[in-house]
Parts: C-alpha cells; sequence; structure tokens
C-alpha cells in the first residue's frame, strides 16, 4: 500500500516536469531569431544611427553659422578651445594607459593579471607611473613559469663536470699553441 502512495506521487512529478521540459522548449523556440531578420534589424539599426549622427553634425554647423552671423565669435572660439582641450586630454590619457599596459607587460604581467594590474595602477605622469608599477611588482611579483623540460628525465642536459671543462681549457690552450708555430 505505501508504494501505490509512492508511485502516485512519482507519475505526478515526472508530468510536473515534463510540462516544465515543455515550457522551457517553447520558451527557446520562440527566443530564436532568424539570421535575416536579425541582419535586417541590425542594419536598420546601423543606418539609423548614421542619419542620427549626420543630423546632429549639420545641427551643429547650423548653430555655428548662426552664431558667426550674429557676430558671436568669442563663443565659438571658446567652444572650439573647449573641444580641443578634450581632444588633448582624451590623447594624454590613452598614451598614459598605452605607457602603462606596456610596462606592466615589460615587468610579466600578462592576461587577466594584466587588465587587474593596470586597474591597481594610478598616475598622471609616466614618472608616477613606473614609481607606482615598481612599488606594485614589489608587492604583487608577477608570476615566473618553469619550463618543464629543463629538468626533465630523458632531457638533455648541458651541464659540464670539471673533468669536461679541464679538457676544453687543455684544448683551447693546444690550439693557441700549435697555431703560433
Amino acid at each position: 500500500m505505501n508504494n501505490e502512495g509512492l508511485n502516485e506521487s512519482n507519475s505526478t512529478d515526472e508530468s510536473l516536469k515534463t510540462v516544465e521540459e515543455e515550457a522551457q522548449n517553447t520558451q527557446t523556440e520562440q527566443e530564436k531569431v532568424p539570421y535575416t531578420r536579425f541582419k535586417e534589424v541590425n542594419d536598420a539599426k546601423k543606418q539609423a544611427e548614421t542619419e542620427l549622427n549626420q543630423l546632429r553634425a549639420q545641427i551643429d554647423e547650423a548653430k555655428r553659422q548662426e552664431a558667426e552671423e550674429a557676430g558671436r565669435y568669442k563663443e565659438l572660439y571658446e567652444e572650439a578651445l573647449k573641444q580641443k582641450e578634450e581632444a588633448l586630454q582624451e590623447k594624454q590619457q590613452l598614451s598614459l594607459t598605452q605607457f602603462k599596459t606596456s610596462k606592466l607587460a615589460e615587468a610579466g604581467f600578462t592576461g587577466e593579471r594584466l587588465e587587474k594590474a593596470k586597474a591597481f595602477v594610478k598616475g598622471d605622469t609616466e614618472e608616477e607611473l613606473s614609481e607606482q608599477i615598481a612599488l606594485f611588482t614589489e608587492l604583487i611579483p608577477p608570476e615566473k613559469f618553469v619550463d618543464p623540460s629543463v629538468n626533465a628525465p630523458g632531457a638533455k642536459t648541458e651541464t659540464k663536470t670539471t673533468k669536461d671543462k679541464a679538457e676544453e681549457k687543455g684544448r683551447e690552450a693546444a690550439r693557441k699553441l700549435f697555431k703560433r708555430k
């Protein structure tokens, strides 16, 4: 009698599982988008973005011409200086980031450790960055990988014994001596 009760509860659990699996299967089928439709939507989005950028450029040009006609050259000059300053700051930031990346790579950081190290190293000049990198490498040294083939059994080792070294020195001395005559 107990077995019958267990079988009934198991059958309902199995039926619930199949209903859940069917629901998940239908959801995944509904979420799938054909590539052609994806491409159409993506192309339309890119085209809309380019049109938006063109319209923004036209609006900026119209504002600039309006300001020129109104004689507001000072405003135009200040705006141009502001854009130039932003571009210079962005250029400096990119060069500092490149410097930081190259110095950390020279120090031995690679991959994910390099990205994590870049987050911890801060500075506004190359000198400050160099100091920060030196401190960082002292605190957290980069991983040094050892070539496993050097001490592997059966590997060729070029270690010379003292006897081999002495023989080599003797041969060298003989070559010099016989070369003179």
